[in-house]
């Protein structure tokens, strides 16, 4: 899929623009929800957490899902510091791409992070990442590390900015050229007001350009991403909670549905917030400037770079012999050609051969293809089901020994 992932991401930013009661007046939204911009011009130290759900299907069945979850701490104030942590996982539940590759059909990545405009410095560290091979992990995570965001910011002549304050100050007149809300009040209890509202896809991206371009920066989205976007994604669909005493919100939902060929994704999003005193976020002992860490990890990964590209290889092959099969079937039973790049049938594997840097030779009944490993050894594949590691170059052989 090339859909342009930013489509999924950027309505945590609209949203972003209810909280600015100058767009909350102009657009003549519910009252609550005006209320709601402006306690948050003052409101104290929150902590919230998101939970992100997606899921894949191809051709209408289920191939791929994640999970997500993300906390976020930060202080009352537009510059306070604030920290927070994230853990992605994914799965993939039919076929075998992954495993090919990984060894595995599931992967973890996680991080914690500090944001600190006090010092106008960024940390992080890497809390879960998937094994590589011959790589000692240990180095990429646990370890903090830091960035100098003013130090980069000085060095082009700017200002270090650690907030889209001023981008989202501009979204009173970018909604009014480009539209895109409705909320409807739905279910409110005793404590709490209940929206429901839908937002129009093609109109977000075209507000939230529009807001950027009156802040003065580049424009995010291309005419060419709008308009793809536009043309799979569903209305986008959420709720909204506001504590009706301190009129912050507690809670915030959304749905987005995105087609594309055969495939349907549908991702969730689901943050609740909490308010109160929190403790000050403080500078980790022991971080590491960015550039020494990225360092000491390419200078590791140097060595296991070569030996990574062998699984690669493995991989290209390995998915050879399936396509092969597919190619015998739609080629009236022969694999004469299935080795070409120049043959016009979505089965050939030639492409493969090729980006493994291999060799491939095919009869009518028979067909195999090898590449050479960074051991010295040799990887092949052919149609009786041979796929191992061999110490013989093909050849002109069509079967692996």
């Amino acid at each position: 899929m090339t859909l342009n992932l930013r489509v999924l991401v950027f309505p945590v930013l609209v949203l972003g623009a209810f909280f600015m009661p100058e767009y909350s007046r102009a657009q003549s939204l519910p009252a609550p929800i005006v209320k709601m911009s402006e306690a948050a011009e003052s409101a104290p130290a929150s902590r919230s957490t998101t939970d992100v759900g997606f899921t894949v299907h191809e051709s209408g069945q289920k191939t791929y899902q994640g999970k997500a979850r993300g906390t976020f701490v930060v202080g009352a104030g537009d510059d306070a510091d604030s920290e927070g942590s994230f853990s992605f996982t994914f799965e993939q539940v039919r076929g075998s791409d992954l495993k090919d590759v990984l060894g595995k059909n599931k992967f973890s990545i996680g991080a914690d992070f500090k944001i600190m405009p006090s010092r106008e410095q960024i940390f992080f560290r890497i809390t879960q990442f998937p094994s590589v091979p011959d790589f000692d992990i240990k180095k990429l995570t646990k370890k903090w590390v830091y960035v100098d965001v003013g130090d980069y910011a000085r060095e082009y002549g700017e200002k270090a900015d650690f907030s889209s304050r001023e981008v989202l100050e501009h979204f009173n007149d970018a909604h009014r050229k480009y539209p895109a809300f409705m909320f409807t009040e739905q279910g409110s209890t005793s404590k709490e007001y209940v929206y429901t509202f839908r937002a129009n896809p093609r109109q977000l991206m075209r507000m939230v350009n529009e807001a950027y371009r009156l802040a003065g920066e580049d424009q995010i989205f291309s005419e060419y991403e709008i308009d793809d976007a536009a043309s799979h994604l569903d209305t986008i669909t959420g709720t909204l909670k506001i504590n009706k005493t301190s009129y912050l919100p507690t809670a915030a939902t959304y749905r987005i549905g995105v087609t594309y060929d055969e495939y349907r994704t549908i991702v969730t999003s689901e943050t609740k917030y909490q308010y109160g005193p929190l403790k000050p976020v403080k500078r980790p002992s022991g971080a590491i400037d960015i550039e020494k860490w990225i360092n000491s990890i390419f200078g590791d990964l140097d060595e296991a770079r070569t030996k990574g590209s062998d699984a690669a290889i493995k991989s290209q092959l390995a998915n050879s012999r399936a396509e092969a099969e597919l190619f015998y079937d739609s080629n009236n039973s022969s694999y004469r050609g299935v080795c070409s790049e120049d043959n016009h049938s979505y089965w050939g594997i030639g492409d493969n051969v090729e980006a493994a840097g291999g060799d491939c030779n095919d009869t009518t009944w028979a067909w195999a293809a090898s590449a050479k490993l960074s051991t010295g050894k040799y990887y092949c594949v052919d149609s009786t089901g041979f796929a191992k590691e061999t110490k013989k170059k093909l050849g002109s052989s069509i079967t692996c020994s």
